[in-house]
C-alpha cells in the first residue's frame, strides 16, 4: 500500500476506532462497578443501609462510565491529531472571558423573561459529583473539538468547503449522541455552532480557543449559577427560549446568539474583502 493511501486510511479509521475504544471502556467500567456493587450486596433494598461512600459511588456510576467513555474517546484523538493544535497563545485568554460573559448574558435573559428561578449560587470549592461533572464537561468539549474540527482537516486537505460540511455533520452527530433528546432547535444550533467553531479553528489553527470558549460558558452557567442543564434546571415558562429541562442547546436563545455572531463575522469578512479590492484597485 502506498504511503499516501495508508495515511488516508488511518485518517478515516481513527474516528470509528476511537468510538469503539470508548464504548469498550464504558462497558468495562460499568461491568467493574456492577461487580463491586454485587460484592458489597448493594441493591435498591440495601442502598439506604450502605456506607455513605458506597452510596455516593453508586449514585455517580453513570457519570464514572461517562468519564471513562470520554477519556478513551479523546485520548487517541489527542495523541493522533493534537500535536500541533495545542499551541498556547496569550490571545487565547480572551475566549474563556467571552464564554463567561456570554454565560452572564444568558442567565440575565432567563431572569428578564422570568423563564427560570434563580437558584442558590454554588459555594466553592466544588467537591464530589461537581468535580466529576466538570471533568465530564471538559472531556466532552475537548472530544467534540477534536472530532468535528481536527478530523476533517486530516481527511480533507484541499477543500475548505468539504471540511466545513464534514465539521458541521460531525458536530451535529456528536450533539445528537450526547443528548437525551433531539429537537429542531438542537439540529439548528449544532449546525450554526459547527460553522462558527470551524471559522474559529481556521483563524487560530488551534483547538484551545474552542475548548476555552465552550467549557467556560458551560462551567460558569452550570456551576456558578447552578443550572445543571444550562438553564433547564428550574423552568417556569418560555421553554422555547431556555430549552427547559433539555438544556440551552435546545433553545432559540442559543440560535439567536449564534446567528448574531455569524452575521457579525460575515459583515467583517465582507468589509475586509471590499477593502482589499479597493487597495488592489488603487495600486493598479
Amino acid at each position: 500500500m502506498k504511503p499516501t493511501a495508508k495515511k488516508f486510511l488511518v485518517n478515516v479509521l481513527i474516528l470509528p476506532a476511537a468510538f469503539l475504544l470508548a464504548f469498550g471502556a464504558r462497558i468495562l467500567s460499568l461491568a467493574i462497578l456492577g461487580a463491586l456493587f454485587k460484592a458489597w450486596n448493594l441493591t435498591d433494598a440495601t442502598f439506604a443501609y450502605a456506607p455513605v461512600w458506597a452510596q455516593r459511588i453508586a449514585s455517580m456510576a453513570g457519570n464514572i462510565a461517562d468519564v471513562s467513555f470520554l477519556v478513551f474517546l479523546t485520548l487517541p484523538l489527542f495523541v493522533y491529531c493534537g500535536k500541533r493544535s495545542l499551541r498556547f497563545q496569550k490571545s487565547f485568554l480572551r475566549y474563556p472571558l467571552f464564554g463567561i460573559l456570554l454565560s452572564f448574558l444568558t442567565v440575565g435573559v432567563f431572569l428578564l423573561f422570568k423563564s427560570v428561578r434563580m437558584p442558590k449560587i454554588r459555594v466553592f470549592p466544588f467537591l464530589g459529583a461537581s468535580v466529576l461533572f466538570a471533568l465530564t464537561d471538559l472531556l466532552s468539549v475537548s472530544a467534540c473539538a477534536y472530532l468535528a474540527r481536527q478530523i476533517p482537516g486530516k481527511i480533507i486537505k484541499n477543500s475548505a468547503s468539504l471540511r466545513l460540511v464534514l465539521s458541521i455533520l460531525l458536530q451535529t452527530i456528536f450533539w445528537i449522541l450526547s443528548k437525551s433528546s433531539v429537537s429542531v432547535p438542537l439540529i439548528i444550533n449544532a449546525g450554526l455552532s459547527g460553522v462558527l467553531l470551524f471559522f474559529l479553528n481556521q483563524k487560530t489553527e488551534s483547538m484551545l480557543p474552542e475548548i476555552f470558549l465552550v467549557f467556560s460558558f458551560r462551567f460558569a452557567t452550570r456551576f456558578l449559577f447552578g443550572f445543571p442543564d444550562l438553564g433547564g434546571a428550574y423552568p417556569v415558562s418560555e421553554h422555547w427560549l431556555t430549552g427547559a429541562a433539555n438544556g440551552v442547546s435546545h433553545s432559540l436563545l442559543l440560535s439567536l446568539y449564534l446567528f448574531a455572531i455569524l452575521i457579525v463575522i460575515l459583515i467583517g469578512a465582507f468589509r475586509a474583502r471590499t477593502k482589499q479590492k479597493g487597495e488592489s484597485h488603487v495600486s493598479q
